[in-house]
């Protein structure tokens, strides 16, 4: 089952782009929202996005508040990273629809306030 499973994701990949794609458009569009909102992300194309909040704990809450709004996200933070290198980060994939990648942009947008890790007016995505 497995060696026929791994031939048809081959087959799927080779025969089309269209996932692929998707996946980089949907980290596109992200990457540019975050940014757009204010958080600090490093540069790349890559869909798995490190959002920068620099300390354990707000990398902690941050995690927290978005997960009781229904976005995972995964917090990192020391030893895994460096000291002050705290972060959290979401991993894109190509299924996600533009409709819920707004819905988290808002959802990071709101925590981000809350915290102090953003400032200014409420941002909409």
């Amino acid at each position: 089952v497995r060696a026929g499973t791994t031939l048809r994701v081959l087959e799927t990949l080779a025969s089309s782009t269209s996932l692929r794609d998707d996946l980089f458009r949907n980290a596109e569009f992200f990457r540019a929202g975050l940014t757009r909102i204010g958080f600090t992300i490093p540069p790349g194309f890559h869909p798995i996005v490190p959002i920068m909040v620099f300390e354990t704990h707000l990398a902690q809450e941050l995690a927290r508040q978005l997960y009781a709004q229904g976005i995972l996200v995964t917090g990192f933070f020391y030893p895994v990273v460096p000291l002050g290198k705290a972060r959290v980060r979401v991993q894109l994939s190509a299924a996600h629809t533009r409709e819920q990648l707004e819905r988290a942009l808002v959802a990071f947008a709101s925590a981000g306030r809350d915290l102090g890790l953003l400032s200014g007016p409420r941002v909409s995505a």
